[in-house]
């Protein structure tokens, strides 16, 4: 996907659908999960992966990270043997924890950089008595790999779930949450971008499919850069392409510590910026879920400890082990509303019969029934709708979401496509995050933008 920054706004916002995870991998998207039992808002689909199916349940699940042996980023999800398979409990039986192989900040198989869940691993089989053995498992493929390890009784715990009791439908039993764990406002130490009212009228990178995004997305002050990775937006914030970033939080805490900790971060709140986590255990292992929780409560320095040492945000002054830091500073976004939105109207429904026509009243009405691609540059098109429109339509126009993809306007309403384009950015849907567009971006860049998509329609 080219990349580039909105010059204006982004004219969409992404669907609430899915969860994501945020490491040097490719975004992975999950289902948002039910509220934890600790009172953690649920996840966004793109942070978690899709655990289930619905897309990834979120393109890349955001693996949400949770501190422990095993696991890994934001999408994987954990079920520690199956319902079939005898709890291991004896002291001299070794604990299996599933982990995978290059995931840091969580995981790896480096001795001298295991990441936070194999320090975990280690130190709970030493607090049980037990011989520890990681079981290896990448966790791009999360469920294909949960399948494979957890439910067919290859491991005894996986570290790294959301703490939400419906997690996986009820199939396997949590510790208590362990760490607390989301995206995170990153910027130079000392730039004085300290709050949302800072961000406005600079330069800031976002990730792609991210709650964080979805905030931007209503902003019309911010210049929005969006990336796929956290390295690719802390790689902007040094060439100076971007003055702050909107990141997963552990990964951006880590690269930070690795390049000498030239940044300030300071984690996100609000609606799916921050999530708990805690490990999985099959419902057969009640037994060992006691003697975990036991020994993690015997000794809550060692999370905030190893979350010093990986560079969580927040971990300077001290993680507070299952509650939200409340010493971090708030981002608080006005809700775009009918009231607030300038000049919107209400949003139509899709049906056929709901289509904008002629009977648009006005100047303005005119030149929608007359609106055509003509005299558009599809090129100029092409980059401003990455650099506009793929927070929510997706890089290239390509998205798993079939309700968002502008491929198949041509398919959906035929003669009609350039009609209902202009109609829409013009107009707005507010119940969609979407707002009027007009007097932002030009006729002529609407003409651009839809010169574009036409090239890109799929037959019907």
């Amino acid at each position: 996907m080219s990349r580039s920054s909105s010059a204006a706004r982004q004219p969409c916002r992404r669907r609430w659908a899915m969860p994501a995870r945020r490491s040097s991998r490719r975004p992975r998207r999950v289902d948002p999960f039910l509220s934890s039992r600790s009172g953690a808002e649920p996840m966004h689909a793109n942070d978690i992966k899709r655990l289930r199916s619905p897309r990834r349940a979120v393109l890349l699940a955001t693996v949400l990270l949770a501190l422990a042996p095993a696991g890994a980023g934001p999408a994987c999800a954990a079920l520690i043997g199956s319902a079939a398979t005898p709890a291991r409990t004896s002291a001299s039986t070794t604990l299996r924890v599933c982990a995978d192989p290059a995931d840091l900040p969580f995981s790896s198989n480096q001795p001298n950089r295991p990441g936070i869940y194999v320090a975990l691993a280690r130190h709970l089989a030493s607090q049980l008595g037990r011989p520890l053995s990681i079981v290896w498992a990448p966790t791009d493929q999360d469920e294909e790999m949960l399948h494979k390890t957890l439910l067919a009784g290859t491991c005894d715990m996986f570290i790294g779930v959301p703490a939400a009791a419906e997690f996986l439908d009820g199939k396997v039993i949590l510790s208590h949450p362990i760490l607390t764990a989301g995206y995170a406002l990153v910027r130079p130490a000392g730039s004085g971008i300290d709050d949302d009212a800072a961000l406005a009228h600079h330069a800031v990178a976002v990730q792609f499919a991210s709650p964080p995004q979805d905030m931007l997305s209503r902003r019309q002050d911010v210049d929005a850069v969006t990336v796929m990775s956290p390295e690719e937006g802390m790689a902007d914030l040094k060439g100076g392409q971007v003055q702050a970033a909107l990141l997963w939080g552990p990964s951006a805490g880590y690269l930070n510590q690795a390049a000498g900790s030239g940044y300030s971060i300071t984690p996100l709140q609000g609606r799916h910026m921050q999530w708990q986590v805690a490990i999985a255990f099959a419902p057969a292992a009640r037994t060992l879920r006691a003697r975990v929780d036991r020994a993690l409560s015997d000794d809550p320095g060692f999370m905030q400890q190893q979350a010093r040492q990986y560079g969580f945000p927040g971990s300077g002054s001290g993680i507070q082990q299952a509650a939200v830091m409340n010493e971090v500073q708030t981002l608080k976004v006005p809700a775009i509303t009918k009231d607030t939105a300038p000049s919107q109207d209400l949003p139509k429904s899709e049906t056929a019969q709901d289509q904008p026509g002629p009977a648009a009243a006005g100047d303005k009405g005119t030149r929608e029934a007359a609106f055509t691609p003509a005299g558009g540059d599809p090129v100029a098109g092409h980059s401003m709708f990455n650099g506009n429109c793929a927070h929510c339509h997706g890089p290239d126009a390509v998205t798993g979401d079939g309700r968002v993809n502008l491929r198949l306007l041509q398919v959906r309403y035929g003669a009609g496509m350039d009609q209902m384009f202009y109609h829409t950015v013009t107009h707005g849907r507010i119940d969609k995050g979407m707002p009027n567009w007009s007097g932002v971006i030009s006729d002529q860049q609407f003409k651009s933008i839809l010169a574009w998509l036409h090239s890109v329609q799929a037959k019907a």
